[in-house]
């Protein structure tokens, strides 16, 4: 028994020693442009007998390609390890690789210094293949053409499609066209068509369809023609008869008025209920007006799980409801703090499309400047009365120098009382710590915390934000 015990140990141990790495480190050093990179590790199966690659647990940063997953003694696979983030600075990451028949697992380790990410870096879905087959970016998205009321295709159509950095692209005699390069993003698409009305809307399209189905409506405007008539023999004009010339005498009758009801002055007609828009806008007899001042993160994570995308989506409805008396301003930071409009009229829609349109994710996370910057305008263009708010977007903390989050409480709740600015704020992803950041933020600025998850969720809750705190007379 003790011999079979030894025999076991030995043969385990020889197990665990019989495989071969050329290195367990990889270094990136100091990265400009992060772009995911993928280590390349040597795995050599030195034993005498066949070893099975198992599988890896879930982590969400790490993905792992073995090429070949099971090894007869003396050949040799090599494990490709990526590792995709959205943060800046030092990172070591270690994944741990499990082989059947070996006693103790593999580590490799991944480390480096992110000093900038590529503009694809949060866009592009990464491939775990060798690194002889670069990343490739999603292809394409299909736009169709088909007739509303039959559904059948229509072949021949001109299509614009306009995105953020004003690419037009136009195509004829097809049932389809495709989008290259696409991300989910807002689309301008303008569609003509004989025969058709034309088409002209800005779409949300997301990364979960392939396709989108454009239905044209059949112009029910086309020109009748007219017929000249045909001459024809005239028909003879009979002569009409005479009139009877004996005069006739009517007797008059007199009319007797109806008499009016007698009126109730105890019956009180009941109030005609208000609706909260009028034409498509707020009601000014339900709401004050408002100057929302919103501070966007354009950081590169922000392009990231379509948080930005979905951003403009909820903003793009939301601006559709304004009057001419809300004013909107924008302001992005990232690596710099922008003002992109500022005070503009809520009637000015063409010009708040323009500029939701243009939001592109790139830089680093200087939230704090950009705060400062907010309650400036907030202020110089503060309505007496109304609703004064600043609404931040954004999927984390801030890094910016000297940064504290219980002094930018405190400063949040200072402004709210003193200069009645509310502050709410609009979460993206699933951290923990930066959601509990915004929440907190919300929370002190007696503002509300949103967590934007989807396109249903986009479509009305800044409508309905701007509605609870606006309405008048509810103690908002």
């Amino acid at each position: 028994m003790r011999v079979y015990l030894l025999i076991t140990i030995l043969f385990c141990y020889g197990l665990s020693e019989a495989q071969y790495l050329d290195r367990t480190t990889v270094d990136f050093g100091k990265v400009e442009y992060w772009n995911n990179p993928i280590a390349e590790f040597t795995f050599t199966n030195t034993s005498t007998t066949e070893m099975v690659f198992l599988p890896t647990a879930y982590q969400r940063d790490i993905r792992v390609y073995v090429e070949n997953k099971n090894l007869q003694p003396g050949e040799s696979t090599t494990i490709l390890v990526q590792y995709y983030t959205e943060f800046y600075g030092k990172f070591s990451e270690t994944v741990t690789l499990y082989f059947g028949a070996m006693q103790e697992p593999v580590q490799l380790t991944l480390k480096g210094n992110i000093k900038s990410f590529d503009p694809a870096a949060l866009t592009v879905c990464p491939t775990m293949e060798p690194s002889s087959k670069p990343n490739k970016p999603i292809a394409k998205h299909e736009i169709e053409v088909v007739d509303a009321e039959t559904g059948k295709p229509i072949y021949s159509f001109d299509v614009k499609v306009s995105t953020r950095n004003n690419t037009y692209r136009e195509l004829d005699e097809s049932v389809s066209h495709d989008i290259q390069n696409f991300s989910p993003d807002l689309y301008y698409i303008n569609i003509e068509s004989p025969g058709y009305l034309e088409y002209d809307e800005t779409l949300y399209i997301n990364s979960r369809n392939s396709k989108t189905v454009i239905r044209l409506k059949k112009d029910e405007s086309e020109p009748i023609l007219v017929y000249e008539p045909v001459e024809e023999d005239p028909i003879p004009v009979q002569p009409e008869p005479e009139l009877d010339t004996v005069p006739r005498v009517i007797a008059d009758v007199p009319v007797i008025p109806e008499p009016e009801p007698p009126i109730d002055t105890a019956v009180v007609l009941p109030p005609v209920p208000q609706t909260e828009l009028v034409d498509g806008q707020l009601n000014d007899a339900l709401f004050k007006y408002n100057h929302m001042v919103f501070l966007i993160d354009v950081s590169s994570s922000m392009a990231r799980d379509e948080k930005l995308a979905l951003l403009k989506y909820s903003m793009y409805q939301m601006i559709e409801v304004l009057r001419p008396e809300d004013k909107v301003t924008i302001i992005t930071y990232a690596s710099d703090v922008n003002i992109l409009v500022s005070a503009i009229s809520g009637g000015d829609k063409a010009k708040l499309r323009e500029v939701i349109l243009g939001l592109e994710a790139k830089g680093q996370s200087h939230g704090s400047e950009g705060i400062e910057m907010a309650y400036d305008i907030a202020l110089s263009q503060f309505i007496p009365g109304g609703n004064n708010e600043i609404i931040l977007a954004s999927d984390g903390r801030f890094n910016s120098a000297g940064f504290s989050e219980k002094k930018l409480y405190r400063h949040i709740a200072r402004n709210y009382r003193r200069e009645d600015i509310r502050f709410s704020a609009i979460g993206f992803g699933s951290q923990s710590g930066a959601l509990d950041f915004m929440k907190g933020l919300a929370e002190n600025g007696e503002g509300q915390f949103i967590h934007l998850l989807d396109e249903n969720t986009a479509e009305t809750v800044l409508i309905e934000n701007v509605m609870k705190h606006s309405r008048k007379n509810e103690g908002f």
